[in-house]
């Protein structure tokens, strides 16, 4: 049995602006210990914390289980971590959850011998058993250590259909002031059934599709709407699944009189589940930033990756959030297996076609058990070795982690090159759009939202990020 807990958050190493907002993962795991009364601490390294200010308050807090998350990217330096913790706490065990685990599971503590238990998929219960004492092998999802070289797992356990019986995070533990955005991430569904050749959903949430209803959403909508918070980022992989779980939503927040919300959408929604009806209601009651994955404007590569979307379809959506006033993002993947060169100019002028806010164009990643993984493997497609990449690269790297004939590396290189500034134009056009009212200083001022060196410059500040998004979002939406 553990009574003292301290949940660490390793830092972002892909990315210089800190902690944006308090991870929605880490918030459930610990609202569901709060539940249980296991009492807990929540360290985000994000926040600027070394590992030796981890220690100390591991060690002030008589911590007597330390949990830690892992996603496969940078995964060795959180390892290092993890040693380093082990080192000073020797007798204080260490459960690992999050993507990487998830993935690699018995391989995760073979590599890393300072892991004592793993929690894979969704950990709040599995968590909540190992910290009350239920003997290890009743507790499922979970890896635990036999011997040094022995790794045992008690099988998978069953997903939580019923995602209205967790409790929503409110972060008490958490140190919300010390975030750069003054932002909440809400998750309303899990699980995506899609078969994405790139994508590792199935292997770190599961491709069941779970769904919370309207009214507990909205329940969290209104508890933070009363603590002053406005800007939403709804986290889902699939929000727009189920048309009539939207107008419900959309439906109570209007009965509840909640207003002033600015929704975002960002991790991108699949065009093929919005019309142009469900895109007014959700603008009407607040949603104003939308992300749609295109991933390449070839139709023949969209078969490859097994997307299930047409083309014409998906450019129906994003005419269609523009036309209504949607600051719409597009998601595009560099590379994917088919393309080309001159498919991805095409992917270019489709980005250019509408007055979109953005156009984000990705370096891809093969992750681990991702079927772009198992086929570069098969064809020995790779230019660097899994256990490098996965521990250097970075969606906005130039450098290509494979090639393919009909795509080779210096290609790659350059057009990753030109989707810079194609990106670039795109922003810069859009923020001239949002910032007209301020006339000849339009282009200056969007300067500001564009250029790498500017923000490096003064964003990496809260307080000056969070003037800057607050005016920018008073002219963009006022």
């Amino acid at each position: 049995m553990f009574r003292r807990v301290s949940l660490i958050y390793p830092p972002s190493f892909e990315s210089h602006w800190g902690a944006i907002r308090p991870p929605v993962g880490l918030g459930y795991l610990s609202e569901t210990l709060l539940q249980q009364g296991v009492e807990h601490q929540v360290i985000d390294m994000g926040l600027g914390y070394s590992v030796k200010q981890v220690q100390k308050r591991i060690a002030a807090f008589h911590t007597d289980l330390i949990g830690v998350s892992m996603t496969s990217l940078f995964h060795q330096a959180v390892y290092d971590i993890v040693h380093a913790l082990k080192r000073q706490f020797p007798t204080i065990p260490i459960v690992a959850g999050g993507p990487h685990l998830s993935t690699l599971r018995q391989q995760v503590l073979a590599d890393c011998t300072a892991i004592d238990y793993g929690v894979t998929l969704e950990g709040e219960e599995a968590l909540c058993e190992l910290c009350q004492g239920k003997p290890i092998p009743e507790i499922e999802g979970l890896l635990h250590r036999m011997s040094a070289n022995d790794v045992a797992y008690t099988g998978d356990r069953k997903f939580i259909m019923d995602l209205d019986r967790l409790p929503f995070p409110k972060y008490e533990q958490f140190e919300l002031a010390k975030y750069v955005a003054r932002e909440i991430g809400v998750m309303t569904s899990r699980g995506c059934p899609y078969a994405c050749t790139f994508c590792p959903v199935k292997t770190t949430i599961g491709r069941t599709p779970r769904f919370r209803g309207a009214q507990p959403i909205v329940d969290e909508l209104q508890y933070w709407h009363a603590q002053g918070y406005r800007d939403i980022l709804i986290l889902d992989d699939n929000f727009a699944m189920h048309a009539d779980r939207v107008y419900a939503i959309c439906d109570e927040i209007e009965r509840r009189g909640l207003t002033g919300f600015r929704f975002r959408c960002g991790n991108g929604i699949r065009a093929d589940h919005v019309d142009y009806p469900l895109l007014e209601r959700m603008y009407a009651v607040g949603f104003r930033f939308l992300s749609f994955g295109v991933e390449s404007a070839n139709e023949q590569v969209l078969r490859n990756i097994k997307k299930g979307e047409r083309l014409v379809r998906i450019e129906q959506a994003v005419k269609e959030a523009c036309e209504i006033g949607y600051d719409v993002t597009l998601f595009f993947i560099i590379g994917l297996p088919g393309d080309t060169p001159a498919g991805a100019e095409a992917s270019f002028r489709f980005a250019r076609k509408y007055p979109v806010f953005d156009a984000k164009f990705y370096n891809l990643i093969p992750f681990p058990n991702t079927e772009i993984y198992e086929w570069l493997e098969g064809n020995h497609g790779f230019l660097h070795p899994p256990a490098e990449y996965l521990n250097c690269a970075s969606h906005w790297d130039v450098e290509p982690q494979f090639e393919t004939p009909e795509f080779p590396r210096a290609e790659r290189v350059r057009i990753l090159k030109r989707a810079h500034k194609v990106r670039k134009e795109i922003r810069k056009a859009a923020m001239r759009r949002k910032l007209k009212t301020l006339g000849p200083l339009s282009s200056l001022a969007a300067s500001l939202f564009v250029y790498d060196w500017v923000q490096d410059f003064l964003l990496h500040n809260r307080y000056v990020r969070r003037t800057l998004e607050s005016t920018f979002r008073y002219v963009a939406t006022g």
